[in-house]
């Protein structure tokens, strides 16, 4: 993906509330896809993690990652950051 899209999808997901959509769908990705019952692992980490994924805290940090991670890959880039979204 290339940088742009990358700084694209990462300041949508913190300023709309997908935070917590983008980041279930890395841990898929990431840690579950190709195995044997990928889906079913993943969903039993889901309902093992759902109080974790819930919390508010979380959430928030999710957000604010997102962003630290998309100012950081413009900034890699050469690019003048600007802040997506009030923090």
């Amino acid at each position: 993906m290339e940088r742009g899209k990358v700084i694209e999808t990462f300041n949508a997901a913190a300023s709309n509330g997908t935070a917590l959509d983008l980041y279930e769908q890395a841990v898929q990705v990431i840690q579950f896809d190709g195995e044997s019952r990928e889906i079913t692992q993943f969903h039993d980490w889901k309902k093992k993690e759902t109080d974790r994924l819930k919390s508010k805290g979380f959430q928030e940090a999710l957000r604010l990652h997102l962003i630290y991670l998309a100012l950081t890959i413009q900034n890699a880039g050469g690019t003048k950051a600007k802040i997506c979204c009030p923090l």
